[in-house]
C-alpha cells in the first residue's frame, strides 16, 4: 500500500505499508515504513505521476529506487534480465 507523504502541502514521495512477504515490493527490498521518493530518477510527487512512472517500468532493463529508510536516504538499483 502506498500513501502520499505530504510536507508543507506538497507530496514528497509515498509511504509504504502492508508489504506482503513474497510480493514485488518485498522482493526488491522495500519495507514497511519506507518512503519511496523516486523511481529511475522520476520524482514521485503526485499519485498520477507515481502511476505513470510504474507503468513506464515495463521493458526497462534497470530500475533505480530512491527512498528514505529509518530517516536516511537509501538507493537500490536492479538490473532486470
Amino acid at each position: 500500500r502506498l500513501l502520499p507523504n505530504s510536507k508543507d502541502g506538497k507530496v514528497e514521495g509515498f509511504n509504504v505499508s502492508e508489504v506482503r512477504a513474497g510480493g514485488i515490493f518485498a522482493m526488491v527490498g522495500i519495507n514497511n515504513g519506507d518512503t519511496l521518493l523516486s523511481i529511475n530518477d522520476f520524482a514521485l510527487d503526485s499519485p498520477e505521476k507515481a502511476m505513470q512512472t510504474l507503468v513506464s517500468l515495463k521493458g526497462q532493463s534497470r530500475i533505480k529506487l530512491d527512498l528514505i529508510r529509518d530517516g536516511r536516504p537509501t538507493t537500490f538499483t536492479y538490473d532486470i534480465r
